[in-house]
């Protein structure tokens, strides 16, 4: 009988290992296939907000290019017009205000030109800009005091142009230290005059915007969506901070980390594992141009969490089979426990019964 009691407890031991091997494999699956999916749809996520800002950039690169070829235009018409320079500067003005009214992601813009291209005249730079809500035309900037001409966004885009033929140059954030003291990024374009630059066109995008566009998109808030220029490790983050506010350009400590492992010719996927204050995250990012990327960052204790969820139910589950197993073998082992008892009295009661009679061979015997 105890022989065929540890068969059952071993037949219920093998079920009970078979089930937690079997509900460990479909957590270990599920769990691959959970992460898998999550990735891909932050990559898809991550494809779509990049394309969009890719075109969007391209539509300020094609912005800047017009107001490059009418102000080069216009140069060929100066240079050639009995006008009085005061109608030429309003011309110049109407124009440039314009072109910023017909675009409300454009900050502000300009034409901003060598010494003395404009006549006798050093500081030439007509610009208009958005200040809440008016649009304000300005020759402040066309002054010695601010001196365009060394200022980085223009000193930095005439050196561009002529060492090389592109004709567009983003430059990283700065801010305005003229009229504006706004955050910005410049987008310019040369003007030449036959094959000679004599100056620039500018387009401007205020962090702000950046912002706002960036907040627009990072519908789940588990996900920290940021802008990151590598030149001088900038960034534009609604997230890695407390207070979830506009963050200005600043620093971040993991960002040297992060540009070392882009700028590796062997890198060759879209993710990269980083530590984040403190905490592990996959980042996802997509280069934009040579300065700038779009990325979204997610923290692994993020990405698990869909395991954590299956995690509970499984558990309930194996916990209540485990439960269900440990009954039908009490009740087994209790069956047969009794059976025997049961058989072992009745055995007993044979044994009695065998000895109170006497014995029939004799019996039959004696009477024959």
């Amino acid at each position: 009988m105890d022989r065929k009691i540890k068969k059952i407890q071993l037949f219920y031991l093998s079920i009970t290992v078979v089930f937690i091997l079997f509900i460990v494999s479909i957590a270990f699956i599920y769990s691959i296939n959970s992460i898998d999916k999550r990735k891909q749809e932050l990559l898809s996520e991550l494809r779509v907000v990049a394309a969009e800002l890719e075109t969007q950039n391209l539509e300020y690169e094609r912005k800047v290019l017009n107001i490059s070829n009418v102000a080069e235009s216009f140069v060929k018409y100066h240079r050639t017009s009995i006008h009085k320079q005061e109608s030429y500067d309003s011309l110049f003005m109407a124009y440039i205000m314009s072109v910023v009214k017909k675009s409300s992601n454009t900050y502000g813009a300009g034409v901003w030109f060598e010494p003395y291209v404009i006549d006798h005249i050093k500081y030439y730079g007509p610009y208009a800009y958005w200040s809440n809500g008016k649009l304000i035309p300005t020759w402040s900037y066309s002054s010695e005091e601010y001196n365009f001409h060394i200022q980085n966004w223009y000193s930095e885009s005439i050196k561009f142009f002529r060492n090389k033929r592109n004709q567009i140059y983003w430059t990283n954030p700065y801010l305005d230290t003229g009229e504006t003291k706004e955050l910005m990024i410049t987008v310019s374009s040369p003007i030449l005059y036959d094959t000679t630059l004599i100056g620039i066109s500018t387009q401007d995008i205020s962090m702000k915007f950046l912002y706002n566009w960036l907040r627009k998109r990072n519908v789940n808030k588990s996900e920290k969506s940021f802008l990151y220029f590598i030149k001088n490790g900038h960034i534009i983050s609604l997230s890695f901070d407390s207070t979830n506010k506009f963050t200005q350009v600043k620093q971040i400590d993991w960002l040297d980390k992060f540009n070392n492992i882009i700028t590796n010719d062997a890198v060759k996927s879209e993710s990269v594992n980083i530590i984040v204050e403190g905490e592990s995250h996959e980042i996802f990012f997509k280069q934009i141009y040579p300065n700038l990327i779009f990325g979204i960052a997610i923290s692994n204790k993020e990405l698990m969490k869909p395991i954590v969820k299956m995690a509970v139910p499984m558990s309930l589950i194996s916990i209540a089979f485990i439960i269900l197993l440990i009954i039908s073998h009490w009740v087994t082992i209790r069956r047969i426990t009794k059976l025997s008892k049961n058989v072992e009295g009745l055995n007993q009661y044979l044994q009695s019964l065998s000895d109170a009679l006497p014995d029939l061979t004799f019996v039959i015997d004696h009477n024959a």
